[in-house]
């Protein structure tokens, strides 16, 4: 007989396929999920690896939270046992025995500790918890290496009883409301923008942060100007935007008339843990000035006239029955030389105190308007500036005969236009257009001046005119020619 044939399995029977791994494979598999589970377990809990796999009794109990942190106020670092560097603390966080807390200059901490009984760590101060040496099993010492506590100073504190839930909401009802910061400040000043003006309000933010929370309020209160009395205005309750116990509230307050107000904050017995005054100023700069006319409807100095007949003062219209009120200053003085008022939005400025040095009026209006709230245009500044006469004869590139001007008393006549506020004027003849050495430099009164005619030449001339001191820029100079009766 040939070779035997195996058996074929019955129908619906089918061969398990033989597993991949080896049992020892297996179990490496199984205990690697044990570490990790046990890694995770270590993180999750903050209990080092050394304690879990450690069979002394006294290391898993110093593993043992003891007690949490309830409030910090600025800057508190811890250092656990088992680290090398101290690392910033937060609310709610769980605290063990061997760890040493720091806290800032300005920084402190409240501590509760399983039991129930609360710390205050005081700022720029070192502690360590530690097991007591003869209550190494039932207390916890506070050792404090440096700055102090506000209570349990050095004492131990026994660890008696079931152990009070971490965290109680309720511990904080007996802690008194303290505010840490406010905004604005006290002596605050401020003052209506345009926008604000337009829309007849002023909204400030207040803003509050508290040692915890409560059942707080807000009073705003206005100081009546003729009594002293303060009036409330408005009241709020201010608005959390944490979670933790010590929170941070803001509102928002309309301000709508001018004055001193008060602003406090209350407690849930309705007493006043905070006041602070601010000021709100009554002026506005919401007075658009226009530009400056002369009384004859021309620009301020750009045109010539031949008398001048004072400025006019332009701004734009405001609502209100009040009437605007103007006043005129030299430069550098506080005191008006000119005031007035005036329903009407312009104001003539006579000649007379329109007679400045160095061209330069400053000048501001003032205008009542609602709830005593003054509008103002700020200080502005009128500076005329005197314009070059305009050169009339003789006409550019004129040629003249030197022999008929000796016939005619030898004279050549220049005249020019007058100019606004012209006492004086400044006459030049030169031989070249870059005036470097004049021929001639003259100051007459009048707009016209006559000189001998020169020898036969090209010849260029030039004017402008002074007020008070003040000279304008040269007109553009005129060329003109002296012929001889051989040209």
């Amino acid at each position: 007989m040939g070779d035997e044939q195996k058996p074929e399995p019955p129908l619906g029977v089918h061969k398990m396929p033989k597993s991949r791994l080896s049992r020892s494979e297996k179990l490496m598999v199984l205990l690697g999920l044990q570490i990790v589970a046990i890694m995770a377990y270590s993180y999750l809990a903050d209990v080092p690896l050394r304690v879990l796999f450690s069979l002394d009794s006294e290391e898993k109990r110093l593993s043992s939270p003891i007690g949490t942190v309830t409030e910090i106020q600025g800057s508190v670092k811890r250092q656990r046992a088992s680290d090398f560097e101290f690392k910033q603390l937060t609310v709610h966080a769980l605290l063990y025995p061997n760890d040493t807390i720091l806290t800032g200059p300005d920084s402190w901490a409240t501590i509760v500790l399983n039991n129930g009984r609360k710390v205050r760590i005081t700022p720029n101060s070192l502690i360590r918890l530690n097991f007591g040496s003869e209550m190494s099993k039932d207390g916890i010492s506070i050792n404090v290496l440096q700055g102090g506590l506000a209570e349990d100073a050095g004492r131990m504190v026994p660890l008696l009883g079931n152990p009070k839930t971490l965290g109680n909401p309720n511990l904080h009802e007996k802690i008194p409301l303290e505010i840490v910061d406010a905004l604005p400040a006290a002596g605050t000043q401020l003052r209506f923008t345009e926008e604000e003006f337009v829309e007849r309000k002023k909204p400030v933010k207040i803003s509050v942060t508290t040692n915890r929370k409560g059942n707080l309020g807000v009073d705003l209160f206005y100081e009546q100007p003729a009594t002293r009395q303060l009036v409330k205005v408005a009241s709020a309750a201010p608005v959390f935007s944490d979670s933790t116990d010590a929170s941070s509230a803001s509102l928002t307050f309309s301000f709508d008339r001018p004055g001193l107000y008060e602003w406090q904050v209350r407690d849930e017995a309705n007493q006043a843990v905070i006041k602070r005054r601010l000021r709100l100023l009554p002026d506005v700069k919401a007075i658009h000035v226009l530009p400056t006319l002369n009384a004859s409807a021309r620009m301020e100095g750009n045109a010539p006239k031949k008398n001048f007949d004072g400025l006019v003062l332009r701004w734009a219209p405001m609502d209100g029955t009040s009437a605007y009120f103007v006043r005129v200053f030299k430069p550098g003085d506080k005191t008006p030389i000119f005031e007035k008022e005036t329903l009407a939005p312009e104001l003539l400025l006579p000649p007379e105190y329109a007679r400045f040095e160095q061209g330069v009026l400053k000048y501001s209006v003032e205008k009542l308007v609602f709830n005593g709230f003054l509008a103002s245009s700020g200080l502005q500044q009128i500076t005329i500036t005197p314009v070059p006469p305009l050169l009339t004869s003789p006409a550019a590139e004129l040629r003249f005969d030197k022999e008929k001007l000796i016939q005619n008393n030898n004279l050549l006549f220049f005249t020019w236009t007058k100019t606004n506020y012209t006492s004086d004027y400044e006459f030049e003849l030169a031989a070249e257009a870059k005036f470097t050495k004049p021929l001639l430099v003259a100051h007459p009164r009048d707009n016209y001046f006559s000189v001998n005619a020169p020898a036969p030449g090209r010849y260029f001339w030039r004017v402008r005119s002074e007020v008070n001191g003040s000279w304008s820029e040269f007109s553009p100079s005129r060329a003109f020619k002296v012929d001889s009766e051989n040209q």
